[in-house]
């Protein structure tokens, strides 16, 4: 997507444009913006908003003004959703409301999360029923393979981010080719 950023302050999203005009939105982030002939502005494309959805291991920001230092990214953390219903019938739906938060990157829906386990449901202190017996948890083994598998993906991402910037990042390609190889060893 892209940012409309007015020179005297202010942004917003743009919706659309043509030759001579920019449809942006309005009353976003608790601004209104308007233009004046003459104003100057600037156009930025948004790879990655800080803290959208599907975004979020990092460093900790904080303070009064929390700005991010120099060079700081966000990795993505995809969001999941599935076997969810709205009176009884199927609701797994995710909208994009904007062209950065991309489906397959940030979020899958009708997808189950890798490793997922899930819950005894209900719960078992609920009911009047006996408890049910424990299921086995995972082997570390397992558990360590998932974990590579998933940064490998992570890192698979940012590696096809920079590809679409026409950009390369030499050490990124050495990380995953290690993980692979890591991958190969430890999992098969």
């Amino acid at each position: 997507g892209y940012t409309i950023r007015r020179s005297a302050g202010g942004f917003a999203y743009i919706d659309s444009n043509t030759s001579n005009t920019i449809t942006f939105r309005q009353n976003i982030f608790g601004q209104c913006q308007s233009f004046g002939s003459g104003d100057a502005f600037t156009i930025n494309k948004v790879d990655q908003s800080l803290d959208q959805a599907g975004a979020g291991v990092s460093t900790l920001i904080n303070g009064d003004n929390p700005t991010p230092p120099p060079g700081f990214t966000q990795g993505v953390d995809a969001c999941y959703s599935w076997n969810n219903t709205n009176d009884g019938a199927p609701f797994n739906g995710f909208r994009a409301e904007t062209s950065n938060i991309r489906q397959g990157v940030h979020f899958f829906a009708n997808t189950q999360k890798p490793g997922y386990t899930p819950y005894t449901y209900p719960h078992p202190l609920v009911t009047n029923g006996p408890s049910p017996s424990p299921s086995p948890s995972p082997t570390p083994e397992t558990t360590q393979c998932s974990q590579l598998r998933q940064r490998l993906a992570q890192l698979q991402a940012r590696q096809q981010q920079l590809k679409k910037r026409h950009r390369q990042n030499p050490r990124l390609n050495r990380q995953i080719r290690r993980l692979r190889l890591q991958i190969q060893q430890q999992c098969g």
